[in-house]
């Protein structure tokens, strides 16, 4: 089943890396993230039942093939067309579209029943990530770090313009639960299925971000990458 490492949050420290025994963030404020959850508990109760279930929990996905822009695509419009000012501390993991086909695969061959597994090719930080992808899209600004010291000014105010838009009836521009979660970590260990399954990434972060370009001016998903 297609999970979503979306559902193990996100920890404070770039030295905390999450595994598949890590508790599932039951306080998510993230939609999707509260939909893989409960879908997750749904293949639990299948497994009761003798069902053969087998939970992949992918990293953030970059290559071909994102039309709704849901995954590392957004990531790769936003930044080729508004470049970056400015780059929050935290970072995330990833893994291309290839890998993670070829890391299902060795989870429905080699996988045990009932077993979750995380599929990630590496971590980055939002320092290095985002630059690269701005160089690829063309964007000659590198952006600077904020200040880990901002996060809580930059929440609080957040909310206030959260409340002030919902007032007014429009939309916010950004929501205080993305602002924390840019200043967070979201570093995985894949050693699981590297020791269990044999799975070894294959594409770097680099090439699977020009996949991304690609794929989004082909299918013209941006206005200005």
């Amino acid at each position: 089943f297609p999970s979503a490492g979306a559902v193990l949050g996100m920890t404070g420290s770039s030295s905390d890396l999450i595994t598949e025994a890590s508790p599932k963030d039951l306080s998510t404020k993230d939609g999707y993230a509260r939909s893989k959850i409960e879908a997750e508990d749904a293949c639990r109760e299948a497994i009761k039942q003798g069902l053969d279930v087998r939970i992949v929990n992918p990293a953030t996905v970059y290559g071909a093939g994102d039309l709704r822009l849901r995954a590392g695509g957004k990531v790769v419009k936003e930044v080729g067309e508004r470049g970056i000012k400015l780059i929050p501390p935290g970072g995330t993991s990833w893994i291309s579209i290839g890998d993670l086909i070829r890391g299902i695969l060795l989870t429905i061959e080699r996988g045990r029943s009932g077993e979750n597994y995380i599929l990630s090719a590496g971590n980055v930080p939002y320092r290095e990530l985002l630059p690269l992808i701005a160089g690829a899209s063309g964007q000659n600004d590198r952006g600077r770090v904020i200040s880990p010291r901002l996060r809580i000014p930059l929440v609080m105010a957040a909310r206030v313009v959260e409340k002030g838009s919902s007032l007014l009836k429009r939309g916010a521009p950004i929501s205080p639960f993305q602002i924390e979660e840019s200043f967070r970590y979201k570093y995985f260990n894949n050693s699981k299925v590297r020791k269990e399954l044999g799975f070894a990434p294959q594409v770097e972060l680099g090439d699977a971000v020009m996949e991304t370009l690609e794929f989004n001016r082909l299918h013209d998903l941006g206005e200005n990458i």
